[in-house]
């Protein structure tokens, strides 16, 4: 009995809270009218930490149909917030882990950050700062303004390259890639349809409430940590001594624990599998 009654009170807040954010979108409809806007306002959430190297293609991709980029950054140094300083779309919030790797505090970002553009955007993104979404007819905004969808899956896609990529080519150009199951995450939803996105550790599953109608054809999510030999033993290593107490009771990021031997193993059996994407 007292399992079924909360389960009426779970649905009778997301019905309400459905209601409230209808005003929402109307109030955002009239500031669109107001301001001869005709494609829809799109805003992207991210956590960073040095990323100073990657941090240019995820700037240069998402400020292209972005129109605000949001960066919820955990104590970087310098070169990384020198650059996001640069972008004219980026805002900047800071936030203290103890100077330590914490999911569960960026799950935590993840899954209430985006409700601040409610009101101010029709759709929002929440990826990491190694992840770039692209549209299958490549204009997402108008691909977004044809959909009745409320929430995307893309198609997952892990992308390699043998080095480091050149900055004066495009991204996508110099990387080949697998299909990838684990990145087809829900990464990019209309938040006033989606009450709460509820994404586990990790977001690459979600448990969304709301008013939750799924597209899953329209996008590509492409994710950007195989780039190179060097640049993943690098980083497995800063992140691995940077893990948190509640990652190493909670098992995760043990990946980051792998020899430079098991990486480049994999990393070369995952690039003779690949192709162009």
């Amino acid at each position: 009995m007292k399992t079924l009654l909360t389960k009426i009170l779970v649905k009778f807040k997301v019905c309400l809270m459905l209601l409230i954010l209808r005003l929402y979108k109307f109030k955002l409809g009239l500031y669109k009218k107001c301001k001869g806007i005709h494609k829809p306002i799109i805003h992207v959430y991210t956590v960073c930490w040095n990323e100073e190297k990657f941090l240019p293609f995820f700037l240069e991709h998402y400020s292209a149909f972005c129109d605000k980029i949001c960066v919820y950054d955990n104590e970087s140094y310098y070169s990384t917030l020198n650059i996001l300083a640069q972008n004219p779309k980026t805002k900047v919030i800071s936030y203290n882990t103890g100077n330590t790797f914490n999911d569960l505090k960026k799950n935590e970002i993840a899954n209430t950050c985006w409700k601040q553009s409610r009101g101010k955007a029709y759709y929002v993104i929440v990826c990491d700062t190694d992840e770039l979404l692209y549209g299958k007819n490549n204009d997402i905004k108008k691909t977004l303004q044809m959909s009745r969808n409320t929430i995307f899956r893309p198609e997952g896609y892990e992308m390699l390259s043998e080095c480091f990529p050149l900055y004066e080519k495009p991204l996508r150009q110099q990387c080949k890639g697998l299909p990838s199951k684990y990145y087809c995450k829900k990464i990019i939803f209309d938040p006033h349809c989606i009450v709460d996105i509820n994404y586990y550790p990790g977001c690459h599953e979600a448990d969304p409430r709301g008013y939750v109608k799924t597209g899953t054809s329209e996008f590509l999510l492409l994710h950007y940590k195989r780039i190179g030999v060097e640049y993943i033993v690098n980083r497995y290593r800063t992140f691995k001594e940077r893990l948190s107490k509640q990652n190493i009771e909670n098992k995760m990021g043990m990946h980051y624990f792998m020899t430079e031997q098991e990486i480049t193993d994999e990393f070369n059996r995952m690039f003779a599998a690949a192709k162009p994407v």
